[in-house]
């Protein structure tokens, strides 16, 4: 009878390779890995150039503000406004508080009225609706968190009947997004609620 010992990979026989193994991964695991550098590293500062680029927008934005809170520009309309809305909270403004919180609150109060009450969608005038839409419901989303909805309409001359809270608002613009979307054939967005085109 011959007899052959069990061997693997190269020979090795397979008590001895499974020790190898086991010692390589743990040496392997024992390692520390560069990303998992457990100091905390700060970047340096906000350049000051950078941050008086920055307060000289907000302050441009703030002073060309339309009464109504939306901006004017040959494509005006919410998601315009929507735009200028991210670029005061990307750089920290806050709607309830701060040199301009009055501009942040007059802003989202626009891109509410600007909603229709029944079918959620924030239409602007001219070409790509759906584009106004999308870019006011993501300034809606942003402010959501972040507003305080008691101090929302404090002052404002709206009649009662036309506020809606910032929660309902988003809800109808995502409800109107996703409707939209299901309706088309190809589960596109276009430039209309209703468009059947991708």
């Amino acid at each position: 009878m011959v007899t052959r010992p069990a061997q693997t990979r190269r020979g090795l026989p397979g008590l001895a390779y499974a020790r190898a193994l086991i010692v390589a991964l743990i040496a392997l695991t024992s390692l520390r890995a560069h990303a998992q550098d457990s100091a905390i590293n700060y970047g340096k500062g906000v350049p000051f150039a950078v941050r008086l680029m920055t307060e000289r927008s907000l302050k441009y934005l703030a002073a060309n503000q339309k009464d109504d809170g939306s901006w004017p520009g040959q494509e005006n309309g919410p998601g315009i406004t929507g735009i200028c809305v991210m670029a005061f909270m990307a750089s920290g403004e806050d709607p309830d508080f701060g040199p301009y919180a009055g501009n942040l609150r007059r802003a989202v109060q626009s891109i509410i009225l600007n909603q229709d009450p029944k079918t959620g969608h924030i239409a602007g005038p001219g070409h790509g609706p759906m584009y106004h839409h999308g870019l006011a419901m993501l300034a809606l989303s942003e402010a959501y968190g972040v507003v305080n909805e008691r101090l929302l309409w404090e002052g404002s001359p709206v009649p009662e009947v036309e506020r809606r809270s910032l929660g309902k608002a988003l809800e109808l613009a995502v409800r109107c997004a996703l409707t939209a979307q299901q309706q088309n054939p190809w589960g596109a967005w276009r430039y209309s609620p209703d468009s059947r085109d991708a």
